[in-house]
């Protein structure tokens, strides 16, 4: 994903990152309000669309510049319904 557009995702989802050196542990967190949903919408399009293009002109390719998984996990303490 090209910076500028990673730039605009992050900032439309109001991303924070926190990193606790004491326990070595990275947190995100996104805040999402109404007026920013169809932004998010049509950014996270364009990042789709980028991502296809790029695999295919260039295999792997694309400017390398953020390469990564987002995974989505519940906060500590959030136990399954039993």
């Amino acid at each position: 994903m090209p910076h500028a557009l990673a730039r605009q995702l992050f900032d439309a989802l109001r991303l924070e990152v926190r990193y606790n050196k004491t326990h070595n542990r990275l947190s995100y967190r996104i805040t999402l309000v109404g007026r920013t949903l169809a932004l998010v919408d049509r950014l996270v399009q364009k990042v789709l669309v980028t991502a296809i293009n790029e695999k295919a002109v260039t295999p792997g390719g694309g400017d390398g510049a953020m390469v990564g998984t987002i995974c989505v996990a519940p906060p500590a303490g959030i136990e399954p319904a039993t």
